[in-house]
């Protein structure tokens, strides 16, 4: 959605203007899964939205270094909005580290700085009980006290 001005290459490319969440059938599973790229991890409402698009797994492709605050934003994301996070990052010139979170933002899985596979088994059913009576998420939202941030 965001795309960073960092450097000249990203001239070259359009900011999207919605955010998505597609259904895939895993098994006899359903999960709703949003994306959003490592910029976006930077903005809270990225997440926000997608979460309020029913996503249950947002994908984070990452092409940037990561340290221990890009992971703390991460599990954030993951634990303010209810939702499992994948990222996925290069291992070079970046150093990996990709991460799978689970809804508590706590690591289920996390990759080293070279080529690695990650996997982790996600709890659906718990994430879909957790969403019905955790404060978190969207459950005790008061978006009309957020005014400012929509007009901003």
């Amino acid at each position: 959605m965001h795309t960073c001005r960092f450097t000249a290459l990203e001239d070259l490319c359009e900011d999207g203007d919605d955010w998505h969440v597609w259904p895939l059938t895993v098994g006899d599973q359903l999960v709703r899964v949003g994306v959003m790229i490592c910029y976006d991890r930077e903005h809270p409402e990225s997440a926000r939205v997608l979460m309020l698009k029913g996503a249950d797994l947002v994908i984070v492709p990452n092409a940037c270094g990561i340290d221990e605050r890009r992971l703390i934003q991460l599990r954030t994301r993951a634990y303010e909005n209810v939702v499992y996070i994948g990222m996925a990052n290069h291992s070079t010139p970046h150093n990996g580290q990709s991460v799978i979170t689970n809804y508590w933002g706590d690591i289920l899985a996390q990759a080293g700085e070279g080529d690695e596979t990650i996997s982790a088994d996600l709890d659906l059913e718990a994430l879909r009980d957790e969403r019905t009576h955790t404060i978190w998420g969207n459950n005790f939202r008061r978006p009309w006290k957020y005014g400012l941030i929509a007009k901003s």
